[in-house]
């Protein structure tokens, strides 16, 4: 890494009164990095308007150019600044869901940095519901770039300890607030065209976004050039392990997993419930189905457990009827290596 930071400057969320918030926004805006939290997963801000703090944030996760980074207002009247037109769609959703975890890809304007949009002429704009984080954009005064606080690829930070390990002596600031609400990164949508359309699934799936809008609102297939949303085009989420999604009704899966010969090398992701029904197999346990926002709010974190735990193989167990934006991530986490298991009718 070029010109490491000369150290990490730590601070406790609940140690920050307005005159140090203003002057981590302060260090922001002349173009330091600070990891700061948001309700989905922790970010890596910096001005995003300026290139050179940009360049920081690839260096210090060793980031693909190409992968646009999200750039994170205090105020739906800041984005009129980076943006050329609002659609009345746009202005729905932002009015709707914002705060909160929704992402929306505008059409850029020219001083908005190519380092932001991977060379596109379109950016992504959100307005995060975390207090701290919105007094921390209203203190840089410019909106901040801020994908999430990782190394690239790695399975995003959702607690303090994870972006300690990855980003301690990268960058210039960390805020530590715990653990992070939602666990897994906002739904993106593309408004720049005729019709929205779903870049990336998140907790705002696609029938809350058609009920806003009263209109379908399909998801976008990206094919070839750089991607428009962050998450779409390139391996993510990913333990060091090998990871095969199994997808099927219980018993199928457990059939074919009980046939497998397991050591402390090789283990099963699965659901509460799906631990509780197998107890023979060596599962660790994720949220309950009866809650998915729990297996949101705990995958990444069991993901960098097999790490610590070394762990070389692991079987991610999941239903095809489990929400997008969850099977999405274990589809990344897997490397796309699913094993589907057929209805036996």
């Amino acid at each position: 890494m070029k010109n490491p930071p000369e150290r990490t400057d730590i601070y406790p969320s609940e140690s920050l009164d307005d005159a140090r918030i203003l002057e981590i926004g302060n260090r922001l805006k002349a173009g330091e990095t600070c990891v700061i939290p948001t309700e989905t997963v922790y970010g890596l801000a910096a001005n995003g308007l300026l290139s050179a703090a940009i360049q920081k944030i690839y260096t210090a996760k060793g980031r693909p150019a190409d992968n646009p980074l999200i750039l994170h207002v205090d105020s739906p009247q800041r984005v009129q600044a980076i943006v050329t037109d609002i659609s009345d769609d746009a202005k729905t959703l932002m009015r709707t869901f914002w705060p909160g975890p929704l992402t929306l890809i505008f059409h850029k304007q020219a001083h908005v940095p190519d380092a932001v949009t991977g060379g596109l002429d379109s950016v992504a704009v959100r307005m995060p519901a975390h207090p701290l984080t919105l007094k921390l954009i209203q203190a840089a005064d410019v909106p901040l770039a801020a994908p999430s606080a990782n190394r690239s690829g790695r399975p995003s930070s959702t607690r303090f300890s994870h972006v300690y390990d990855d980003l301690n002596g990268r960058v210039d600031m960390i805020i530590d607030d715990g653990d992070s609400p939602i666990g897994i990164e906002s739904t993106v949508v593309d408004c720049t065209g005729e019709h929205p359309a779903i870049l990336r699934p998140g907790q705002i799936d696609q029938a809350a976004l058609e009920m806003v809008l009263k209109k379908n609102v399909p998801y976008a297939t990206h094919t070839h050039g750089a991607p428009k949303s962050p998450g779409v085009k390139y391996g993510h989420y990913q333990p060091k392990g090998d990871v095969e999604l199994c997808l099927g009704e219980d018993a199928q899966v457990h059939a074919y997993l009980a046939a497998k010969e397991f050591d402390a090398k090789r283990r099963i992701i699965a659901s509460l419930e799906w631990a509780d029904q197998y107890p023979s197999l060596p599962v660790t346990p994720l949220g309950s189905i009866h809650d998915f926002n729990s297996i949101m709010k705990t995958l990444y974190a069991t993901l960098r457990q097999m790490d610590d735990e070394k762990v070389e193989t692991i079987y991610l167990v999941a239903h095809p009827s489990w929400p997008e934006s969850l099977l999405d991530r274990m589809k990344k986490a897997a490397n796309h290596h699913v094993k589907t298991f057929e209805n036996e009718a």
